[in-house]
């Protein structure tokens, strides 16, 4: 006596699959800058698999400085929509 019946569970295993991969969510990137509050949490990480922390210094400021504290606009637009 079988007890499970192969064609059904090929068949069911590949609509399972099918579902999963077109119902995953899509994936969003993320860009985080490096700043002083965080400098010691990121990593970055380039295509030769070698990872790099962030090193700050501090610099005089041209006239197009923006303040690092203050939301860009691009960013006010996307907690709006949440």
């Amino acid at each position: 006596m079988k007890i499970i019946n192969i064609s059904a569970f090929v068949i069911s295993f590949a609509l399972g699959c099918l579902l999963v991969y077109t119902l995953e969510p899509s994936k969003q990137q993320v860009w985080i800058y490096a700043s002083p509050k965080n400098s010691d949490k990121i990593q970055f990480k380039n295509e030769a698999d070698k990872c790099f922390d962030p090193v700050i210094t501090n610099t005089t400021c041209s006239l197009l400085a923006q303040d690092v504290n203050s939301e860009p606009s691009w960013m006010s637009n996307l907690t709006s929509s949440f």
